[in-house]
């Protein structure tokens, strides 16, 4: 018997790796001379997907074995049923059948079990592929010849795939060859199956992208037609692991939007970076297996008894990792402008080097404290990092990371709350993907965005009673920007009327009363030397800030009609429908103030999620939904947590699809990826040679590259003054955004102080005639 499991062991799994390296051997030619130019970060994130495929099908698999009364030490499993896999790829399906047998006998497991549960796998890999394919669906529909209309043809396989979800989930008609297990088990089963080959199309997509051109818009569609192709590869019983049936049915769809030979290629390339993937994370997992480093054992038992959390930090990794790169792509590529990043860091390096809180105006062209506009006193505590990197980029950085870490601080809270861990890992979740944070994200920077995770971290500092930290963080979020002092007195008062905490409430009230009533009535006006800019957003409630305020509060006649404006309502659902509804709680309140800022102003920007002007709203609707659940699970304990748990992520899923900027969506944020500026290098390399004394006037997309110097202006400020007068024009003359900068251009063409000194393409550069 020995001899046998030797045969069908590693000799087999040798001819399956030769078998591989014919796979790659016909085209290694072609391959090398593509991988000169692959994007290997994208080839990364793809092999590192395809490893979240194999653990994805491996807890598959240890679900399948705990079911039927298996516990089996997951490092083994894993690296059991990787070496069944791997045997695949020899021709004869019957060789992966033989080696899953063999492999997991020798771990305790029933023969007759292994070829029972080998059946179930099956079914679940059937599920997840064709729940994932729906994602395709139309694109999939337009490829099969049919005489139907297209619109049904969708409609039956919408309806088919419901009633063989159905039917594996409750199996009312008893059919021996579908699971027995509960309906819950199974719901759970599916769910992970179709995650699994998420992750298994994604990892697809980023090999095929790495190597040609594919529309990020288009993602999801990918995925799904990718894990179609895999579909069709799995039901084909005559080649192993459908090697070329998958790769025929990628060619006949790619070549929808590539050519023909390329469409193939990048079928082949796409398998081929899979097989490698597959290669490296068996290789993981023997060294993991055999391991004895103590620290790796310690390792592993603090992941497996920290899950969730380990979960939660991949989430912010993942986040960290997209929201930087596409931060600093849209920098890159001019995407990002003076307004705001550009007087972001302005002020940041003028206070690092002595100038503190001082900036252009940008609507002028004088030096002014940064306090005529607002008090983000937060941007002097950042001033310090230009000792490390005196960049842009590193305002991006830190708003994508403090956010990230964001999402920690609401699974902690609500871990604390709801004693199941699930629920406060979906609820993490969905934090990563709600659309205002990730607008708020990667619209250029503002020390206010990172007040979303300062008042989440003060409140459950609050919560486990570390006062300290609480404070730190709540004075952190309250010179972020001026209003939120009122957010810090209101959650003052709740210390005082409700906590017990008399002392510090009452002192958190009073202090942030009179920063802000100092800030609105003495600091902004003698700094502005005159009224504060947004005072004129509200108009139509006051002349000064007590009157407005004043007016919201005692006027309803003129607030409640705006109130019930269209736009304002379409507003409100925008920031509650990811949240199902059901963020309603007494802690709204802490929200309210800045709510009221957004929906009473006549500036349109301020009640859209497309801007920062919701950072302080969120962490309290988090905690809403949060309260809501505790609150339902105590007064209505009938209610089932998963429900709703499946009710909010539905609605963020739907959400970040219709609202947010993820690849993906409907209207996604993408140009930094796909419309690159070709000439960037060039107009980078002249920017940087210009002297840092120099006075500047640029247009606005120029701004944020151009701001580490005393005197920055905005076209058409200081276009009779600055030294050089600089113009990036990337759209087309009819444009009307580009309209008055082009006016601009004529008139300084007309001026006879300048002459043009470099063009490229629409990038014109003019300076005096004196300068040197």
């Amino acid at each position: 018997m020995k001899l046998l499991k030797f045969l069908i062991g590693w000799p087999i799994s040798i001819v399956s790796l030769v078998f591989i390296a014919k796979i790659i051997q016909p085209q290694s030619q072609e391959i090398i001379s593509y991988i000169k130019n692959v994007n290997w970060f994208l080839l990364l994130f793809s092999i590192l997907s395809f490893f979240a495929y194999f653990v994805g099908r491996g807890l598959l698999w240890s679900n399948l074995l705990k079911e039927k009364g298996y516990e089996i030490e997951f490092k083994k499993l894993l690296y059991a049923w990787n070496i069944s896999e791997i045997k695949r790829y020899t021709p004869g399906n019957i060789w992966s059948l033989l080696g899953r047998t063999l492999s997991f006998s020798d771990l305790g497991v029933k023969k007759a079990d292994v070829i029972h549960l080998l059946l179930f796998e099956s079914e679940l890999v059937v599920a997840g592929t064709v729940i994932s394919s729906l994602l395709a669906l139309s694109f999939i529909t337009g490829l099969i010849p049919n005489d139907l209309p297209e619109l049904l043809l969708e409609v039956l396989i919408l309806g088919g795939t419901l009633f063989l979800g159905f039917l594996f989930v409750f199996n009312p008609l008893k059919i021996h060859l579908l699971p027995k297990f509960r309906h819950s088990e199974n719901i759970k089963l599916i769910i992970l199956s179709v995650l699994t080959f998420f992750f298994f199309g994604l990892g697809s997509f980023l090999a095929a992208t790495s190597l040609i051109y594919l529309n990020p818009k288009d993602i999801l569609i990918f995925i799904g037609f990718f894990n179609f192709a895999l579909l069709i590869g799995y039901l084909s019983l005559i080649t192993p692991m459908g090697l070329g049936v998958r790769e025929g049915v990628l060619t006949i769809g790619l070549s929808k939007i590539l050519t023909l030979e390329i469409a193939g290629f990048v079928a082949i390339f796409a398998r081929i970076i899979f097989i490698i993937s597959e290669v490296i994370f068996l290789l993981i997992s023997f060294i993991w297996l055999k391991a004895r480093n103590d620290f790796l054992q310690k390792l592993e038992l603090f992941i497996v008894g920290h899950k969730y959390e380990v979960l939660v930090f991949i989430f912010a990794f993942i986040y960290f990792a997209y929201m930087t790169t596409a931060s600093f792509l849209r920098f890159d590529n001019f995407y990002a402008g003076r307004f705001d990043l550009g007087n972001m860091d302005q002020t940041v390096w003028n206070t690092i080097n002595g100038r503190i809180f001082e900036f252009t105006n940008p609507d002028s062209i004088e030096i002014v404290s940064r306090l005529a506009f607002h008090s983000d006193f937060l941007l002097i505590l950042l001033s310090p990092l230009y000792l490390i990197w005196a960049n842009p980029k590193m305002l991006l950085l830190v708003q994508s990371l403090v956010l990230a870490i964001g999402g920690i601080f609401v699974f902690l809270i609500a871990s604390k709350y709801i004693k199941n861990k699930y629920v406060p890992l979906i609820i993490s979740f969905i934090y990563f993907i709600n659309p205002s944070l990730n607008n708020s994200n990667l619209y250029e920077f503002h020390a206010v965005v990172l007040a979303t995770t300062f008042l989440l971290a003060s409140f459950y500092f609050l919560k486990i009673k570390k006062l300290f930290l609480f404070l730190i963080f709540l004075l952190l979020s309250a010179i972020s920007k001026e209003q939120v002092w009122i957010t810090t007195g209101m959650i003052g008062l709740y210390l005082f009327l409700f906590q017990k905490q008399r002392l510090i409430g009452l002192l958190i009230f009073l202090i942030s009363l009179v920063s802000f009533i100092y800030l609105m009535e003495f600091a902004f006006p003698n700094a502005a030397k005159g009224e504060h800019f947004a005072l004129k957003y509200y108009s139509q409630l006051g002349d000064s800030p007590s009157r407005v305020i004043r007016n919201i509060v005692l006027a309803p006649d003129k607030v409640i009609p705006t109130l019930f404006d269209e736009s304002r309502i379409y507003y409100l659902n925008q920031l509650l429908l990811p949240f199902g509804y059901l963020a309603i709680s007494p802690y709204l309140v802490f929200a309210l103030p800045d709510l009221a800022i957004n929906l009473m102003s006549s500036n349109s920007n301020l009640y859209k999620i497309y801007f920062q002007y919701t950072a302080i709203i969120t962490p309290f609707l988090f905690i809403s939904v949060i309260w809501t659940f505790v609150f339902l699970k105590r007064y209505l304990p009938r209610i089932n947590l998963s429900v709703l748990t499946a009710l909010i992520l539905f609605t963020s899923l739907y959400s970040a699809w219709k609202f947010g900027p993820l690849p993906g969506a409907e209207n996604p944020n993408l140009g930094m990826f796909t419309h690159p500026l070709s000439n960037r290098k060039t107009i980078d390399n002249f920017l940087n040679k210009i002297p840092i004394e120099y006075s500047l006037s640029a247009t606005n997309n120029v701004g944020s590259k151009i701001s580490q110097r005393r005197y920055i202006f905005v076209i058409p400020h200081g276009m009779n003054s600055a030294d050089m007068v600089i113009f990036l024009l990337r759209k087309g003359p009819d444009d009307p955004g580009e309209k008055g900068d082009r006016e601009n251009l004529k008139k300084v063409r007309l001026d006879n102080k300048y002459v043009e000194v470099f063009k490229d393409e629409g990038f014109i550069v003019f300076q005096k005639k004196n300068l040197r």
